[in-house]
C-alpha cells in the first residue's frame, strides 16, 4: 500500500481494524461520476469476497454527502458501517456515532470524530479516490488483480490515461486505451445527462465481469448509456460557443443546460485562458440554483479563491475539489453574490 497523503491518511493497520469491524448493514456511499462508482464498486467486490453485506447509495441530483436529504437518509438507514468513497471530508459527521471510513483526494475540510480517512490530497499528481481505494485494499488483501479495469476506468474519468498506463496497479497491456476512455466516458454520461440514471451506470459496473462488458454494443444499459452520451454530446456542441466574461483575473462562461456539462465547457478554455481563474456557470441544471465547474493553471488554489468571496456571515462551503480544479451548486442568490464579488456587479 502506498503511503497517501501521511498528514490525514490512517495506517493499514487501522484499515484492516474498521474492516474486520463492519457488522451485517454496511452503507457504501460513492459520488456519482466515473471515480466514484469505480471506487465503490472496487470496494463492493471487496465485500462481496469477505462475505459482509451492504447497500450501496449516492447523493440525489444537485445534493453531496452533507446535503439535508442526504444526510436524512442515510441516518434513516440506521448502518453498523459507513464508507463514504470521493464525496469529500468534512469536521461533521454523516451518521453520528457510526464508525467511517473515508477514502478520497479533495482538499478536506476538517476531519469527522473518529472517522478513518484515507486521502491522497497533497500529492503531486493527485491519483484520484478509484486508485486510492484500488491500492488501499490491495495492500492488506491478495487476490484484487482481476479488478485492475475498474481502477483504470475509475481513474481515467479523474486523470486521463496519462497517469493510468504509467501505473500498473491499474492498467496492464491487456487493456486498450480506446476501451478505457469509452467505459469511462459512458459511466460518466449517465450522471452528465439530464435523465441523472445513475442506477443504470451503477448496475452496469456492479455486474461486469470485464472491461468488455463495459463496451459491448449488445448490452441494453451500454446502449441506454449511448443515448445519454449522445445528450451530452450535442448539449457541449450547443453550448460550448458561448463566449466568457471577462473581469480581473476572472473569466465566466454562463449559460443554460440540464446536463451537468460544467467540466466539459469549462476545460477547453482553461486550456486557453492560462493567467485566468475559468468558470463555468450552468443555470439551467436545477431551478433556483447555478452549477459551477472553476479551473486554472495559476498557481493559486480554486479553493481559496472560491471561499474567499463568500459574503460575510455565510457559514458553508461554496466549493468542493482541488487546488487547481473544484465545483460546487448553489442558490441562485448565493451566487449573485459570489459574483458581485469577483468584481461583476453591473455585468
Amino acid at each position: 500500500m502506498r503511503t497517501h497523503a501521511l498528514r490525514i491518511s490512517d495506517s493499514p493497520a487501522n484499515l484492516k481494524r474498521f474492516l474486520a469491524g463492519l457488522g451485517e448493514d454496511v452503507v457504501v456511499l460513492s459520488h456519482v461520476d466515473a471515480d466514484g462508482l469505480c471506487a465503490a464498486t472496487i470496494f463492493k467486490r471487496f465485500l462481496d469476497r469477505a462475505g459482509v453485506p451492504y447497500r450501496h447509495v449516492w447523493p440525489d441530483k444537485g445534493e453531496n454527502a452533507y446535503s439535508p436529504g442526504t444526510l436524512k437518509r442515510l441516518r434513516d438507514l440506521r448502518p453498523s458501517a459507513l464508507v463514504v468513497l470521493d464525496l469529500g471530508v468534512m469536521e461533521e459527521e454523516i451518521v453520528p456515532g457510526v464508525p467511517a471510513l473515508f477514502i478520497d483526494h479533495h482538499r478536506p475540510y476538517g476531519r469527522p470524530a473518529g472517522a478513518l480517512v484515507v486521502s491522497s490530497y497533497g500529492e503531486d499528481p493527485t491519483p484520484p479516490t478509484t486508485y486510492v481505494t484500488y491500492d488501499a485494499l490491495a495492500g492488506i488483501s491478495s487476490g484484487l488483480e482481476d479488478l485492475a479495469w475498474l481502477c483504470a476506468v475509475g481513474t481515467t474519468g479523474d486523470v486521463g490515461t496519462g497517469f493510468v498506463f504509467e501505473h500498473k496497479e491499474c492498467a496492464t497491456r491487456q487493456f486498450r486505451r480506446k476501451d478505457v476512455v469509452d467505459a469511462e466516458v459512458l459511466v460518466n454520461s449517465a450522471k452528465r445527462a439530464s435523465a441523472y440514471d445513475v442506477g443504470t451506470a451503477a448496475d452496469l459496473l456492479a455486474g461486469a465481469k470485464t472491461l468488455d462488458d463495459l463496451v459491448r454494443r449488445d448490452s441494453p444499459a451500454v446502449a441506454a448509456l449511448g443515448r445519454y452520451r449522445s445528450e451530452v454530446n450535442s448539449e457541449v456542441r450547443r453550448c460550448r460557443h458561448e463566449g466568457p466574461h471577462f473581469l480581473w483575473r476572472v473569466a465566466v462562461i454562463p449559460f443554460k443546460s440540464r446536463c451537468d456539462i460544467q467540466g466539459l465547457i469549462v476545460e477547453p478554455w482553461r486550456r486557453r485562458l492560462g493567467k485566468y481563474f475559468v468558470i463555468a456557470a450552468n443555470f439551467g441544471y436545477i431551478e433556483g440554483k447555478v452549477a459551477y465547474v472553476i479551473r486554472t493553471q495559476l498557481d493559486t488554489s480554486v479553493i481559496d479563491f472560491m471561499e474567499s468571496l463568500k459574503p460575510p456571515g455565510y457559514a458553508g462551503h461554496v466549493v468542493f475539489g482541488h487546488d487547481r480544479a473544484g465545483s460546487g451548486i448553489v442558490d441562485r442568490e448565493l451566487w449573485e453574490a459570489l459574483a458581485e464579488r469577483m468584481g461583476f456587479k453591473d455585468k
